[in-house]
């Protein structure tokens, strides 16, 4: 919070320089363009203040193994069941 006060304090700076300093010249359109962009650097900033404690990556071989499958016979293994059709004009049938 501290951040976005002191960045809105210099906006609000650069906005009275902007305006106040005669003659305009090439350090005017500085000014502005830090009355303009400010606010968002401001709330960019402040967005990221809650974030320096992220999520950490898990290491893959801290993972749990798979149990191992258990040995099947050829008595476990499914049936195939083929279905045909036929059209009763077909000849060939």
């Amino acid at each position: 919070m501290k951040q976005y006060v002191i960045t809105m304090a210099i906006r609000l700076a650069c906005l009275i320089l902007a305006v106040v300093i005669q003659p305009w010249g090439w350090y005017t359109f500085v000014f502005a363009a830090g009355f303009i962009f400010l606010p968002w650097v401001a709330v960019m900033f402040a967005n990221q203040i809650g974030r320096t404690g992220g999520a950490q990556a898990v290491s893959p071989e801290l993972a749990l193994e798979a149990p191992k499958p258990e040995a099947r016979t050829p008595e476990d293994e499914p049936r195939v069941i083929q279905i045909t059709e036929t059209a009763k004009d077909d000849p060939q049938a």
